[in-house]
């Protein structure tokens, strides 16, 4: 049975097995990372007992010139993306522009992955 939970740990798995570290907070760890949020259940898309589930990814790269760290960004974005390629039943749904954040004071360039796939409901 995939469940939201099954589902978001076998993306997990999948991005560190690409070398991709995923964190658990934001400011927690070095960058370049990514941070996992649940995006929610769309009951619209529901398909023999499945709902499709979102699931947004933060990519972060390092605080360095603005150069660098645009060209980090679309490395992590280019890792991610193939992770997602390569799992079955996930589905690629937008990826933002680079975006500036605020972390813990400090200011990192990023950039929004937003996926989905089914679960069972």
């Amino acid at each position: 049975m995939a469940t939201q939970t099954s589902r978001r740990a076998e993306l997990a798995a999948a991005l560190a097995a690409a070398s991709v570290t995923a964190s658990d907070a934001a400011g927690r760890d070095t960058p370049p990372y990514v941070l996992m949020y649940g995006g929610g259940i769309d009951p619209r898309d529901t398909m023999r007992g499945q709902m499709r589930a979102s699931v947004r990814i933060v990519a972060i790269a390092a605080k360095a010139d603005a150069g660098a760290a645009s060209v980090q960004l679309a490395g992590l974005v280019e890792s991610v993306l193939a992770v997602l390629r390569a799992l079955a039943g996930w589905r690629i749904d937008g990826v933002s522009s680079d975006l500036r954040r605020i972390i813990a004071g400090a200011e990192y360039l990023s950039a929004d992955i937003s996926a989905s796939c089914m679960i069972d409901v």
